[in-house]
C-alpha cells in the first residue's frame, strides 16, 4: 500500500509528554485554544487534538462521521480485544447500552450508598487519627475498587484486592507501554470477567440491579451475545469503574486543601457538597486522552483528517474553556451545568451516578471528621491519559 500523499503545510504541534504540558496540563491547553483550533500530534503514530469547547460537543453529538468503533483512546491499546459497548457504533451500540441500564440508575444505585459510605469511614478513620496520609495509595486508589466489586456483586467471584493489583497491573503496562504485560493483566482481568459471569449464570441477581446478570439476559436478534463479548462488557469497567473515581478523590481533596475558605463554607453547609462536586467535575476532568476517528474525510480547521485517523477530545480543556466559562479556571458556583467531564452524545458515560456518590460520599465523610486538612507535601500527577494526583500527601486535624 502506498503512503498517503503528504500534507501540504505541517498543521500546528502539540506533544502531550512534553515538560510544560506534564507540569501544567490546564497551561497547555489554554496555549493551545489561543493558538489554534485544530492541532496534530506526532505521538504514538500520530492524531490531531481538539481543545475548544464547540468543536467537542459537535464530534461527540455527530456519532456516524465521528466513530467509536476503530479507535477511543490514544495511546491506542491493541491487545484487549472489543468490548461493548464502548468499542461499537449505533445502532449495535444501542442495544447494548439500553441492555447494561438498569444497574447504572440513580434509583438502581440507592442500595450502595450505605456500603459504600461504611468503606469510606473504614478507611479514613485511622489516615485521620494518625494525623496525615499520602491519600491516592492510601484511600483513592482503593476506595473506588471496593465500591465496584460491590456495584458487580463480584464478591464470591474476586475480591476487591484483587481487582485493585489486576488493575494496577493493567495501568502500569498501559503508562510503560508494555504490550507484553498489557496483553497478560488483560487475560487476567478478562478471566475475572469470565468468573463473575459463571458465577451468575448458576445464581442470577435482577438484570435491574447487577450488570453481569443484565448482560446474560440480553439477546441480539433472538440470540445471547458470544461469551468474548459478554466478557469483554464485563472487563470494560474492570478498570474504567474506578479509575477515574480515583482521579477525580485525589483532585477533589487536593483542591479542598489548597482553599481552607471553601473547606469551611462546606462544612458549615453539608447540603451544598453536591452543588460545589459540579464544579469540581469540571475543574478536574479525570482523562485527556479520549478520541474518535472519521468513517470519511473530514474538512475541519483548514486541516483534512483522513478516514481512520483519530482526533483526541480534550475534555478538560473544554470544560476550561473562555468562551463558555467566565474566569475559567476559577471555582465558582453559579455555572450552568455545561461540562462534559463524563463525555457527551451517545457514549456519554454510564457511570456518571456511580462516580458521584461515590465522591459525595467521600467529600461528606472527609469534612465531618475534620476540623481542617492541607497538603504535607509535594503533589505528583499521573501522567497522560489520566488527569490527577497519583501522590497527594495530607495533614489532618
Amino acid at each position: 500500500m502506498s503512503d498517503p500523499p503528504a500534507r501540504p503545510h505541517p498543521p500546528p504541534s502539540f506533544d502531550p509528554l512534553s515538560d510544560d504540558a506534564l507540569r501544567d496540563p490546564h497551561a497547555a491547553h489554554r496555549e493551545l485554544r489561543a493558538r489554534c483550533p485544530i492541532a496534530r500530534s506526532e505521538r504514538w503514530g500520530g492524531f490531531w487534538v481538539l481543545s475548544r469547547y464547540e468543536d467537542i460537543v459537535a464530534v461527540t453529538r455527530d456519532h456516524t462521521t465521528y466513530v467509536n468503533s476503530v479507535q477511543n483512546v490514544v495511546p491506542a491499546v491493541t491487545t484487549t480485544g472489543r468490548r461493548p459497548p464502548l468499542h461499537f457504533d449505533p445502532p449495535e451500540h444501542t442495544v447494548w447500552r439500553k441492555a447494561m441500564s438498569g444497574p447504572f440508575k440513580a434509583g438502581a444505585l440507592t442500595e450502595l450508598e450505605p456500603p459504600a459510605r461504611a468503606q469510606t469511614i473504614r478507611l479514613l478513620s485511622p489516615l485521620i487519627e494518625r494525623g496525615h496520609c499520602e491519600l491516592v495509595s492510601e484511600l483513592a486508589g482503593t476506595l473506588p475498587v471496593h465500591v465496584l466489586c460491590r456495584f458487580l456483586h463480584a464478591q464470591d467471584a474476586a475480591t476487591p484486592e484483587q481487582i485493585e493489583q489486576l488493575s494496577r497491573e493493567f495501568l502500569r503496562a498501559f503508562q510503560d507501554r508494555d504490550s507484553a504485560g498489557l496483553e497478560a493483566a488483560s487475560r487476567r482481568l478478562y478471566a475475572l470477567a469470565a468468573a463473575i459471569l459463571e458465577l451468575r449464570r448458576h445464581t442470577p441477581l435482577d438484570p435491574e440491579l447487577d450488570v453481569a446478570s443484565a448482560l446474560l439476559a440480553m439477546r441480539m436478534d433472538g440470540a445471547s451475545p458470544s461469551d468474548d463479548l459478554l466478557q469483554g462488557a464485563l472487563r470494560q469497567l474492570l478498570v474504567a469503574g474506578h479509575v477515574a473515581v480515583t482521579m477525580m478523590l485525589g483532585s477533589c481533596a487536593r483542591h479542598l486543601a489548597e482553599h481552607p475558605a471553601l473547606q469551611r463554607q462546606l462544612r458549615e453547609d453539608p447540603a451544598s457538597i453536591e452543588r460545589a462536586l459540579d464544579e469540581l467535575l469540571r475543574l478536574y476532568t479525570p482523562n485527556q486522552g479520549f478520541c474518535r476517528t472519521v468513517s470519511h474525510e473530514v474538512a475541519l480547521h483548514g486541516e483534512t483528517i483522513r478516514p481512520r485517523e483519530p482526533v483526541v477530545l480534550l475534555y478538560p480543556s473544554a470544560n476550561r474553556d473562555e468562551t463558555v466559562f467566565e474566569a475559567p479556571d476559577e471555582f465558582r458556583w453559579d455555572r450552568a451545568r455545561k461540562h462534559v467531564t463524563f463525555g457527551n452524545g451517545v457514549h456519554k458515560c454510564p457511570g456518571e451516578q456511580l462516580a458521584r456518590l461515590e465522591l459525595r460520599v467521600f467529600l461528606e465523610e472527609l469534612l465531618a471528621r475534620t476540623r481542617h486538612f492541607g497538603l504535607a507535601g509535594e503533589v505528583e500527577l499521573a501522567r497522560w491519559p489520566e488527569y490527577g494526583p497519583r501522590r497527594l500527601p495530607l495533614r489532618f486535624e
